[in-house]
């Protein structure tokens, strides 16, 4: 009867280990800013680094702008905010997870500040 019950109550053990394990996975998060116009201008970034904590770069004049590469949970939430400074100039902002991409958006700054967000997923 006890080996019956341990080959019962086994395959819940894995399945209940598994996704603990899922749930611990780290996952790579890079911020990137390209430039679509020819027109220049500075803009600020504040994105969520480590721990959660939000970073802001502010003044960057570069046509391409990379943050470093930040380890994140699945269920971790990302935001990544840009405020242009230039009415003229046009960018597209964009979040990759693991080298694949995880949201972008056009960048108008004559529109103001643009946000992606989201909670990481597998």
């Amino acid at each position: 009867m006890k080996k019956h019950l341990f080959f019962l109550l086994f395959p819940s053990l894995i399945v209940f280990v598994g996704a603990c394990n899922k749930e611990n996975s780290t996952v790579s998060i890079v911020y990137t800013v390209k430039q679509t116009s020819t027109a220049g201008g500075t803009f600020t970034v504040n994105y969520t680094s480590d721990g959660g904590i939000t970073k802001t770069e502010g003044s960057l004049s570069n046509t391409n702008w990379n943050s470093l590469t930040y380890k994140k949970k699945i269920g971790d939430f990302v935001a990544f905010k840009i405020q242009g400074h230039s009415s003229q100039a046009t960018y597209i902002a964009r979040i990759y997870k693991n080298g694949e991409l995880f949201g972008e958006t056009p960048v108008d700054f004559a529109a103001g500040q643009v946000e992606i967000s989201g909670v990481i997923t597998e």
